[in-house]
């Protein structure tokens, strides 16, 4: 067959030339090339476009999150809308593992079982669908530290950097890895340097203002964490935790009952929460204890009235239980409950 053979099967007319063989070619590359386009798209949809919308109040609900559970199933509605379109967008199941961290939080470093394992498999399935996702990458190198699994945080983290990530984020989860580690020096160099980047997330401001009063309570500098403190509800006054937990600072730590029970009742007013109902209750009864040995009997009744109301028990055990058998004021407590005792056998106290 001749190179011009092709040409006996292409159409010719009145006043047309003949179309090349090369160009026929050409023609049948575009047409193919169009086709298997075409095919892929109807074979793997692209998002919709109100995924970005959607993402976007996702990520707003759980940055705003502060214990509302609102936010946390408003946020989670929006994540199985999503996934129920694409279960293989990446993005989504970095944001459920971002849910389930913080829906399973309980206190301190406690979390409910299970949820850390499930965010766990939320974030490997996002590396899954994206080997080279650093966000996810930062977001493991917290949960891995929650886990207590070091070598794996380092790791992840050193992955988002080398993928390019200047993520906040970063610093402060690799910070919090040399803290763990007890290189409070390292830690708080790169605290203080996302507090001096002046972000507009104020979760991550928050975040670096913690690591900076976690510094000072290292190397038992008080006062300057009582500072600390003071800066950061001043950054964010409305959040009833920053209270709170300047509150059990102030009662556990330095063993001033008067000024953190000012600050639970701040707390409180800002959102009525279990934790500080039970570090105000703790905390009148080391006020308590306070009038007993003073003997100031008047007050001393009506603080420990107030405190049995909201935790009855054993003012000794319920004071220590609260500081996790850190409180300064335990001696005072247990002396308070002795005299307690006397006085009652005394007929001077009912």
């Amino acid at each position: 067959m001749s190179p011009d053979a092709f040409t006996d099967y292409l159409p010719t007319g009145a006043g047309q030339d003949r179309m090349k063989p090369l160009s026929y070619l050409r023609v049948l590359s575009l047409s193919l090339s169009a086709l298997i386009l075409l095919l892929s798209c109807a074979t793997k949809p692209l998002p919709p476009p109100d995924y970005a919308a959607q993402m976007e109040r996702v990520t707003s609900l759980l940055d705003s999150y502060r214990g509302d559970g609102e936010n946390l199933e408003q946020a989670r509605i929006e994540l199985d809308s999503i996934l129920a379109r694409s279960p293989d967008f990446a993005p989504a199941h970095r944001e459920y593992a971002r849910y389930y961290i913080m829906a399973g939080h309980v206190s301190y470093s406690d979390f409910v079982p299970g949820t850390l394992s499930a965010a766990e498999d939320s974030l490997q399935r996002a590396l899954e669908l994206d080997p080279n996702y650093a966000a996810a990458y930062v977001l493991a190198g917290h949960l891995y530290t929650l886990q207590g699994k070091l070598p794996l945080a380092t790791d992840a983290l050193d992955k988002a950097e080398a993928l390019g990530s200047n993520d906040p984020w970063l610093h402060l989860n690799r910070a919090d890895v040399l803290e763990k580690e007890s290189d409070f020096e390292g830690a708080v160099t790169l605290y203080r340097r996302v507090l001096g980047s002046g972000s507009p997330n104020s979760r991550v401001m928050e975040a670096a203002h913690y690591g900076v009063i976690h510094y000072y309570r290292a190397y038992h500098r008080d006062g300057e964490a009582d500072k600390a403190y003071r800066e950061l509800i001043a950054y964010a006054p409305d959040i009833a935790w920053h209270y709170g937990n300047h509150a059990t600072f102030l009662l556990c730590r330095m063993d001033q009952p008067g000024p953190a029970i000012e600050q639970f009742r701040l707390a409180l007013s800002k959102m009525n929460y279990g934790i500080a109902t039970s570090g105000l209750a703790a905390a009148l009864y080391r006020e308590w204890a306070y009038y007993m040995t003073e003997d100031e009997l008047a007050q001393a009744a009506a603080t420990l009235e107030e405190a049995e109301s909201l935790r009855p028990g054993d003012p000794v055990e319920i004071y220590q239980s609260y500081c996790r058998g850190e409180g300064r004021g335990v001696k005072s407590v247990e002396l308070a409950v002795r005299l307690a005792e006397i006085k009652k056998k005394a007929g001077l106290i009912p």
